[in-house]
């Protein structure tokens, strides 16, 4: 028997290799079993479960004896998908998505060794009752970017960012950190710690276009956006006992537009457990050739091979 815990968190190929390993013949049957929040209804195991190649036993918090009455309000107070989810246990997409073309089979990739040529970037925002966030970017020669390391901290100083700062620049050799514009004096004390920091361009919808257009795949059949899977440094703990989301993955497919009391979309994301989607736009923006942040479809982007001649030094 095999027990997987948090299945949501595995692709359909780690299944089936897991699935592989029980069949060894031996005890008078096997079988693979696992626990998850639900996710959107796109998820390989809903799929797998709608076409009944999974059996799926649904369970509530009310089934659970030892639940406390402080942890279901905690639930009940979540909002949007992740009230859906993690409350009523249903899979459900984001209404209004701001990155609908968003595909964790395509855009989260397992990690590989990141040649040493390849330009490093940082992303930062700040916070400290709201999550702060660096991300380390590598780009590739063909500009595509890959998020490879990922720090989502509530409750931490500027002396803790600056220090962590200054040890990322080292281990992975970023070359310049793309920083929320809005607290000079948070830029400097990167600064001090002899780190490149640099106001980030804030222009925010021009800086979602540049996002959208490299979750677009281009002519060569690659976006230009991918993240490794395991970037994330470790779970914020005090996040993670409020069932809020954790770095850009956990956030994207709750990034959605503001609406109206009617209902109408503007184009204006919803400031909330968007700490991580700023740093990313921080860093992919203040690199990307403005000339070809478009105004029109994501899908007629093209990024010239910006980065094949770069080398470090």
């Amino acid at each position: 028997m095999i027990y997987v815990q948090e299945a949501t968190e595995l692709t359909e190929n780690d299944w089936e290799m897991i699935s592989k390993l029980l069949r060894n013949g031996v005890m008078p049957y096997q079988q693979l079993i696992a626990d998850c929040n639900p996710g959107p209804p796109s998820h390989w195991l809903n799929k797998r479960c709608n076409n009944k190649k999974t059996t799926r036993l649904l369970s509530r918090h009310e089934d659970n004896p030892s639940i406390t009455p402080e942890r279901i309000a905690r639930l009940q107070a979540l909002s949007g998908v992740r009230y859906l989810r993690l409350y009523k246990g249903i899979w459900a997409a984001a209404e209004g998505m701001v990155y609908e073309t968003w595909d964790p089979d395509i855009h989260i990739r397992d990690r590989f060794e990141i040649p040493t040529h390849w330009r490093r970037i940082a992303g930062v925002d700040w916070g400290y009752t709201n999550p702060g966030c660096i991300q380390i970017w590598a780009i590739d020669g063909d500009g595509r970017a890959y998020l490879i390391y990922e720090v989502y901290r509530v409750q931490k100083g500027i002396e803790w960012w600056s220090d962590k700062a200054s040890e990322l620049m080292v281990r992975y050799g970023v070359d310049t950190f793309y920083c929320d514009p809005s607290d000079p004096a948070y830029i400097k004390s990167f600064r001090n710690k002899g780190v490149n920091a640099i106001a980030a361009d804030n222009d925010v919808n021009p800086g979602i276009q540049e996002v959208q257009q490299r979750l677009v795949k281009a002519k060569d059949g690659k976006p230009r956006l991918f993240v490794f899977r395991d970037a994330l440094e470790e779970r914020d703990s005090i996040r993670d006992d409020n069932k809020q989301p954790c770095g850009l993955i956990e956030e994207r497919e709750g990034y959605i537009w503001k609406k109206t009391s009617l209902g109408t979309v503007l184009e204006e994301p919803v400031k909330q457990d968007d700490h991580a989607e700023d740093t990313c736009r921080y860093a992919l923006y203040s690199i990307a050739p403005k000339s070809k942040i478009l105004t029109t479809s994501a899908s007629s982007y093209e990024p010239e091979n910006l980065y094949a001649k770069r080398t470090r030094k």
